[in-house]
């Protein structure tokens, strides 16, 4: 749902402090105009906290913030590993 309200596909979060593509925070998240603006923010992003981080600390920190799903860093490993 908050692909279609708010062109979010990834569940980003307005930013108080970073350069962003995000228009407003509207329904608790960022509000895009597109959803390639989402995926610029991301890289936005990961170009300014990840870069610092090892993959494990990267797939960490995903685990802490931003999956909802438990199984989420095995499943994405999979995926990246070509498993899936």
């Amino acid at each position: 749902n908050l692909s279609k309200t708010n062109n979010n596909l990834l569940g980003m979060k307005h930013p108080r402090q970073r350069p962003t593509t995000s228009l407003e925070e509207k329904n608790g998240y960022a509000y895009y105009s597109d959803w390639r603006s989402c995926v610029f923010d991301y890289m936005i992003w990961q170009s300014r906290y990840a870069k610092k981080l090892s993959v494990e600390e990267y797939y960490q920190k995903l685990a802490d913030s931003y999956a909802e799903d438990t199984n989420y860093v095995k499943k994405l490993k999979e995926i990246v590993n070509g498993r899936i």
